[in-house]
């Protein structure tokens, strides 16, 4: 069983942007400002243009960029934010196939 810190440190962190005027202007800005923190592994814009999301190499840059990035000139609001990975709940009704037994 992980440790609590190892799991932590397991679970993928991002940066989480918001306000954004959505468009190509916001993914140009936070290629240009998240870059200099690590490799930005994904960038995600919500499609209205409320947030983003931004995915750095590693926590240690993801951290990094949060803290350098509190006060900006773009009126972003900075934050770390943790990715949700729940298991889907299987059951037996939320098959997508159907098995047909034909008779002959």
């Amino acid at each position: 069983m992980l440790q609590p810190t190892m799991a932590y440190n397991n679970v993928p962190h991002f940066c989480k942007i918001q306000p954004l005027t959505g468009g190509e202007d916001d993914r140009a800005s936070i290629r240009r400002e998240f870059s200099q923190f690590g490799e930005i592994k994904k960038i995600y814009i919500d499609p209205e243009g409320r947030y983003g999301k931004v995915y750095l190499e590693n926590n240690t840059c993801n951290k990094a960029a949060v803290n350098a990035l509190r006060n900006n000139s773009y009126g972003w609001r900075v934050t770390l934010a943790e990715e949700n990975r729940r298991k889907p709940e299987i059951s037996d009704t939320s098959s997508k196939y159907v098995i047909l037994n034909l008779l002959y």
